[in-house]
């Protein structure tokens, strides 16, 4: 009997699969500040501010070979830089499809949580600047802030002509929605 168990428990250890610890590049050791900009959109000393203030809350496990606060920040910030597929964020760090989605999962709603600490209105006096600065600007009444923006391609205009260029390349017409 204690054959049979010991047999099978030797069939199942060989049908078992051994871990892969893959060897993930990190960004900050690789990329120079220009760069870690363009792919993230933060600088450096911003990235590990953020770091520093969710890091607790995102350390899911201290298992060997898990993302560590950092790579997890930076794998949410790429996601969100670049609007691209999970799996091109998670070639540039080294880490598979499911594993960004988990993140930016876990990541964006910690970020979240965090909104109140560090985005406020402002009110009073500073308001009403504000707002006559964006009508000043505009002609838009009773601005306070824009909370988003896009490109809108266009002809090139046959004057200045390069002032309508973006960092993309193409001619376009920078659109605020609020």
């Amino acid at each position: 009997m204690a054959a049979v168990i010991l047999q099978r428990y030797r069939e199942r250890r060989l049908l078992r699969r051994n871990r892969i610890f893959r060897d993930r590049t990190h960004p900050f050791d690789v990329f120079d500040d220009d760069v870690i900009f363009a792919k993230f959109r933060f600088r450096r000393q911003e990235i590990l501010a953020i770091t520093d203030d969710i890091s607790v809350d995102i350390l899911l496990s201290k298992r060997m070979g898990s993302l560590t606060p950092l790579l997890r920040v930076l794998i949410t910030l790429r996601y969100f830089a670049s609007g691209s597929f999970q799996d091109v964020c998670g070639e540039l760090i080294g880490v598979d499809q499911s594993t960004v989605s988990r993140t930016v999962t876990r990541v964006t709603d910690v970020l979240l949580r965090q909104v109140p600490n560090h985005v406020r209105l402002p009110n009073g006096k500073k308001q009403d600047a504000i707002k006559t600065k964006f009508y000043d600007m505009s002609g838009f009444p009773n601005v306070v802030g824009c909370i988003d923006g896009t490109q809108v391609q266009i002809q090139a205009p046959t004057q200045n002509e390069h002032e309508f260029v973006n960092r993309k390349g193409y001619h376009s017409i920078n659109v605020q929605v609020r």
